[in-house]
């Protein structure tokens, strides 16, 4: 019972934190998701959240630590992204 509870309120802290702005943040998980015509993915985190970036064209992306671009991006893929405090991807 009490190893449902911690994990209880380990899920509302990570939900809370995802929602609130004003925090830099790092999102790692699953690419759900990918439309490189729009820029946009979908990483869904092991604690079952989806969160949806649009990636601005001047923010580099990499894959593997190697400059890459973005139509390299497919589902099922693990990917984190860097947030500013201004909740904008860094």
């Amino acid at each position: 019972m009490r190893s449902i509870s911690r994990l209880s309120v380990l899920v509302c802290l990570l939900a809370i934190s995802f929602s609130s702005r004003g925090e830099a943040g790092v999102f790692s998980g699953e690419i759900t998701s990918v439309s490189a015509a729009q820029k946009q993915v979908v990483i869904k985190t092991t604690a079952g959240l989806e969160k949806t970036f649009l990636v601005p064209g001047d923010i580099p992306v990499t894959f593997n630590g190697k400059p890459a671009e973005f139509d390299q991006f497919k589902t099922g893929q693990r990917a984190t992204i860097f947030t500013s405090s201004n909740g904008e991807i860094t």
